[in-house]
């Protein structure tokens, strides 16, 4: 098994959107959700769930949201042997702080829905987990109305959420990292020290 410093994972994280037509082992997926859930959640509610797709499951999935569309991002993307779909559940934190221990009324507004905070945790150790285990990954988000089909197609849950999907799986030979034509530096201005 491959394991970097985390400093190292960190720098070497980028968006993979050209994939190799090579398989994945069930050890792997088994470490990039265990690596999902053990991120942090508000309150320990839990509400983050993933739907990991392979083999024609991952065919069927391309079928329910992009259809015949043909794009150079797509046919990379579709090669890619495993998805990871991560969801969320209002209902779950709602209901975790109702209990006696929280006393929220479930009603209440939320200054910050944590539901989609704790996601974006969840999202975050899956992408740097595949690439301690030297794999590509790419995030994207579900087209729009195409949430029902994949709902549908794989009997989630009504409560459930769509966050994003991520493609799992080895870089292609010719993938290069591709940002965008107004990349900048990494934001010095971003952290500010005592005052902002």
């Amino acid at each position: 098994m491959i394991t970097m410093e985390l400093i190292d994972v960190l720098r070497r994280r980028r968006m993979v959107r050209d994939f190799a037509e090579l398989p994945l082992g069930d050890d792997q997926l088994a470490a990039l959700a265990d690596a999902g859930v053990r991120a942090p959640s508000a309150g320990y509610a839990q509400g983050v769930s993933l739907l990991t797709l392979t083999g024609g499951r991952v065919s069927r999935f391309w079928a329910a949201t992009a259809g015949d569309h043909a794009s150079v991002w797509l046919t990379g993307m579709r090669r890619a042997p495993a998805l990871i779909m991560v969801w969320t559940s209002e209902d779950s934190y709602r209901r975790r702080y109702a209990e006696p221990d929280k006393g929220r009324d479930p009603g209440a507004d939320w200054p910050v829905p944590w539901w989609w905070v704790d996601a974006g945790a969840v999202i975050e150790n899956i992408l740097l987990r595949a690439v301690d285990l030297g794999l590509g990954a790419g995030l994207f988000g579900l087209p729009a109305g195409a949430e029902q089909a994949v709902r549908a197609e794989f009997g989630v849950p009504a409560d459930q959420q769509a966050v994003a999907a991520i493609a799992i799986g080895h870089r292609a030979a010719g993938e290069r990292p591709r940002g965008s034509a107004t990349r900048r530096d990494r934001r010095p201005d971003a952290v500010h020290v005592d005052r902002w």
